[in-house]
């Protein structure tokens, strides 16, 4: 999507799109003025278990730092912000990174902010903050629309709109009669509406649809601005989920668990050994990664948000490496496809890089172009699994469930397949595949590589040497085949003869018939999120936020049309016109 255009004028960052300032020279001191302050957060946090506020424009983010600033220092033990804000044309991130750093005060998540600022890619992006208690919502697209999914979608009451679009006479559309008539019914009882505005057409708009609006004194930057106050009586809240479950410990379950968790729900986690990462998670290296493409397809959006989502989850967490991947072109993916990936991420996600500059970088004599992603990582499944479930909400028990629900509350299978619940979820189309990753050592005059390189497979940098991996056996392999098959990989990217094998990891993973995972509803009160194949490490994450969002009745972080592409009920509709491939013997799938 299109950035913003900006210069800065005398200090202050200059909308060019807009003729417009974007604030005052001490933007955290006008928040505190124009929209702390009147508006009585801190008090009001004070006395919050959950408090929501829904800014329009995102600006450089300030805004949101200065109201998670505040709610560190006031809020209850245990509360949990969630925070929206859209944004039309997003900042580059070096602008960001230039106005943050020279606000006039310290905030605390101000570099947290900056390394998890997303790339300017339309749609909903999510990130957490200060372990996971404060939930920062970018939705970036036409306040409009932004406003109008969340209306459909999030079932909880906003405590507090932040109105910070440029004025009405340079950005009308974000403050049309319409959509400022929207907001009272999505108001939790004393909510709040400020802004710097104290347009006559705005103050009506607002007084017109439930609001008590006053102005407030603002000298000497300005003479007032505006505050409203709901007059109704607010939302009427949904009843609160109390407990769920969850089938399954393996990075899918402790994603979801974790998500569900931190919204306050008591989470209980079955496995087969009471013990998360038991099978397929434990896997020792993992990459984080996703086969991306710049289509505007919803298949392959998905990939991209799954990415950009979980990069900045799981790097928050301790064992893991941030090792930067190199995607080399192969027979999937082309040199044009690679590099449209590239510009449409930027440059702080994937850089174009040269053959020598390769060689540079990776420390292998290899003679190919390809793009480098610094962001990319690898990591300790069973770790990453273990500090998912970290949280006081959440208990790991031995033993399976039922097919109903347990105690009149939400149970969500998130295991190695479909067999737990197949009476269920009869049409889903999911089979499971063997695979396998190695260790390699090579002796002390090699220079191991620094940096994960995929063309067909994967090579990564471990604690003892190098993985690589990973193989589909669609079909039962001679022994010894799978590690030879990565021990090709191994000399083909380094360019090494010599390597002694250390260490072999293998499993059994679930996949679907169009490699994408399964995510959503298939009963009452029963979910699933499965079937993430080798992707796992950024399918996962993602999509056990989306799970418990729609769970909680909450916006989840994807448009309808990402979640269609992993909701259950596809495989239905399309066994209505072709049976399901993994029953017939004519199904060969390629690795």
């Amino acid at each position: 999507m299109q950035e913003a255009t900006t210069r800065f004028v005398d200090g202050r960052l200059y909308s060019c799109d807009y003729n417009d300032f974007y604030a005052s020279k001490d933007a955290v001191e006008e928040c505190h003025r124009v929209h702390i302050g009147p508006a009585k957060f801190a008090e009001r946090m004070a006395r919050s278990t959950t408090f929501t506020v829904f800014e329009f424009g995102l600006g450089a983010g300030i805004n949101f730092l200065a109201t998670a600033d505040l709610f560190l220092k006031q809020a209850l033990s245990g509360a949990r912000l969630r925070f929206f804000s859209t944004e039309a044309r997003p900042l580059p991130q070096s602008t960001v990174e230039h106005v943050v750093s020279s606000t006039t005060s310290g905030l605390t998540l101000a570099l947290d902010w900056v390394r998890k600022y997303p790339p300017a890619i339309s749609g909903i992006h999510r990130r957490l903050f200060a372990d996971h208690r404060i939930e920062l919502t970018m939705m970036y697209c036409s306040t409009e629309d932004a406003v109008n999914d969340f209306l459909e979608r999030d079932n909880t009451g906003v405590d507090a709109w932040i109105l910070d679009g440029f004025a009405p006479d340079r950005n009308p559309d974000m403050w049309s009669a319409e959509l400022l008539g929207s907001l009272a019914p999505k108001s939790s009882g004393g909510a709040t509406v400020t802004t710097y505005s104290v347009a006559g057409h705005v103050r009506r708009s607002l007084s017109e649809r439930g609001f008590n609006v006053t102005k407030v004194p603002s000298l000497p930057y300005k003479r007032h601005t505006t505050l409203a106050t709901l007059a109704t009586g607010g939302i009427e809240q949904s009843s609160t989920l109390g407990h769920a479950t969850v089938v399954g410990g393996g990075i899918a379950g402790c994603a979801t668990a974790g998500a569900l968790a931190r919204r306050g729900v008591q989470v209980e986690v079955r496995t087969p050994t009471g013990q998360v990462a038991d099978a397929t998670s434990a896997i020792p290296t993992a990459i984080v990664h996703a086969r991306l493409s710049a289509s505007s397809e919803p298949t392959s959006r998905f990939r991209v948000h799954s990415y950009t989502y979980s990069q900045p989850l799981i790097s928050a967490f301790p064992d893991t490496l941030e090792c930067g991947a190199i995607q080399f072109p192969n027979s999937r993916m082309s040199k044009r496809r690679l590099h449209e990936v590239a510009n449409l991420l930027g440059t702080n996600w994937a850089i174009p890089k040269s053959n020598t500059e390769i060689r540079e970088l990776s420390g292998c004599s290899i003679d190919m172009h390809g793009v480098h992603f610094p962001r990319s990582m690898s990591v300790d499944g069973g770790s990453l699994c273990e500090n998912l479930v970290g949280h006081p909400n959440i208990r790991v028990l031995a033993g399976g469930v039922g097919l109903q629900p347990e105690k009149d509350h939400p149970t969500i299978f998130a295991t190695g397949s479909q067999e737990p619940f197949a009476a269920l979820a009869p049409n889903l189309e999911i089979a499971l595949l063997e695979g396998q990753v190695d260790e390699f050592g090579a002796s002390a005059d090699h220079a191991l590589p620094s940096v994960a390189m995929l063309i067909d497979g994967y090579i990564a940098p471990s604690k003892h040497g190098i993985v690589a991996g990973s193989t589909y056996e669609y079909t039962p392999w001679p022994k010894g085949m799978s590690t030879a098959t990565n021990l090709k990989r191994v000399v083909d990217s380094t360019g090494i003869e010599e390597w002694s094998h250390t260490g072999s990891f293998r499993a059994k993973r679930a996949i679907t018939s169009d490699h994408l995972p399964v995510a959503g509803k298939i009963g009452p009160d029963l979910w699933i999120n499965l079937a993430h194949g080798s992707s796992g490490m950024t399918s996962a994450p993602y999509c056990g936020e989306i799970v418990a969002s729609l769970i909680l009745g909450e916006l989840p972080p994807a448009p309808h049309s990402l979640i269609e592409v992993i909701e259950p009920g596809r495989f239905e509709r399309r066994q209505e016109k072709r049976p399901n491939p993994f029953l017939t013997s004519q199904y060969r799938a390629r690795p």
